[in-house]
């Protein structure tokens, strides 16, 4: 970025709220500076400062989205926080097809939930294998359940990807599963635009949240390392340095995710492909968050969660999903060595092959914000694993609202 263009960008976000009647220092306060709120009373709360206090006195932003979420009294405890979708009526028969395009005859389904689209795609096509990787014990004695109850048995059903003993080929199937994986919050503690140097955590102790950057030392016990643009998490080294951000601005990258698509790609057996069905962000509109891949509320008509203070004070109660750029996950499964053949809409595509129980030859809805990658057979990675950003979808201070 031109020095130009950089101090166009400044002055505008020096300007743009005092037109919009708000203080610079109330819209710093409110956007930028680190958080230090009164949570709620609840079981969340107490669970949250006693994982704190056995994990070093902090959380990462991850950890803290994973509890709140997913943990013993996190949001989708509740069984009527329970989300049911028309995936399994939808696209048993695209998976299906997809399967008998390419030649495979196993499935791994990573994150199948209660085993609905199994069941679905069995019920279909009988000789398909069919294994499940599900992080939830709950879940997995659920699916255990449905498939006996069926008549149905499946090859595996583990915890996490490095448990599969997967020796033929299949089809790696994520529905709907990255976007509900949390993310890591990465931050631009300089004074110029440049790549994240740091990242986020939180301190939770009497009832008290407080955001801090974490320290190298604190990352270490992680086993995370941030230097120059370049992420490491235990043996995963992925390149972030095209995330240009302003001072103090936020990026919430699905570090998780990645780190799963890397391990499933390589524990793959030669002539696997990967198939992604998820939504992806399209911030082209008047409305952008001041923040990269703020989560989101699908319960909301404009669905980033920008003001963090009252996502705080709110702990536990929003339905947060975290969905990102199609550019940036295409070009980082290029550079794990599996390029996309395939990019179309889910819902157009699905509907396709319901009917036709084949792939299309032309694409049908290449701009929907839900769409399906199918993935070539699993070639050599490239000796830099990039997760890029491009210019276009970097957030400006000139293009948000208030």
């Amino acid at each position: 970025m031109s020095t130009r263009e950089e101090l166009s960008r400044t002055i505008r976000s020096i300007f743009r709220p005092l037109l919009a009647g708000t203080r610079v220092s109330d819209f710093q306060k409110k956007f930028y500076d680190l958080q230090t709120v009164k949570l709620p009373d609840t079981l969340l709360v107490h669970d949250l400062e006693e994982l704190c206090r056995r994990n070093g006195g902090f959380l990462t932003m991850g950890e803290l989205y994973q509890e709140e979420l997913y943990g013993t009294h996190g949001y989708y405890a509740k069984k009527s926080n329970t989300v049911l979708t028309d995936t399994p009526s939808r696209w048993a028969d695209g998976i299906v097809a997809i399967c008998k395009e390419f030649g495979l005859t196993h499935c791994v389904e990573i994150g199948p939930g209660d085993g609905s689209l199994a069941l679905s795609m069995l019920a279909q096509e009988p000789q398909l294998n069919w294994s499940g990787v599900e992080i939830a014990g709950v879940l997995r004695e659920k699916i255990a359940e449905k498939f006996h109850s069926a008549g149905r048995q499946y090859d595996q059903l583990v915890e996490n990807v490095g448990q599969l003993r997967q020796k033929d080929a299949a089809l790696y199937l994520f529905v709907y599963a990255l976007d509900s994986m949390p993310p890591e919050v990465f931050i631009n503690t300089g004074k110029k635009t440049s790549a994240p140097n740091a990242l986020l955590g939180v301190r939770i102790q009497n009832g008290m949240l407080q955001e801090v950057v974490l320290s190298h030392k604190e990352l270490a016990q992680r086993k995370m390392s941030l230097a120059k643009g370049v992420m490491t998490i235990g043996d995963e080294r992925i390149d972030l340095s095209s995330w240009h951000l302003m001072p103090q601005q936020r990026a919430y990258i699905p570090m998780s995710s990645l780190v799963l698509l890397s391990k499933t790609v390589s524990r793959a057996p030669k002539g696997s492909r990967i198939c992604i069905i998820d939504e992806f962000r399209k911030d082209k509109g008047a409305y952008v968050s001041p923040h990269l891949l703020v989560p989101r509320d699908p319960r909301l008509y404009r669905r980033d969660k920008t003001n963090i203070r009252q996502n705080y004070e709110h702990i536990g109660t929003i339905d947060y999903y975290f969905p990102q750029y199609s550019y940036s996950l295409q070009k980082y499964l290029a550079s794990l060595g599996v390029s996309c053949v395939l990019v179309d809409s889910e819902m157009a595509l699905s509907a396709y092959m319901k009917a036709h129980h084949k792939l299309p030859r032309k694409p049908l809805d290449t701009e929907s914000k839900t769409q399906c990658f199918i993935t070539n057979t699993i070639e050599k990675r490239k000796k830099k694993v990039v997760y890029p950003l491009r210019p276009e979808d970097m957030h400006t201070h000139s293009s948000w609202e208030w």
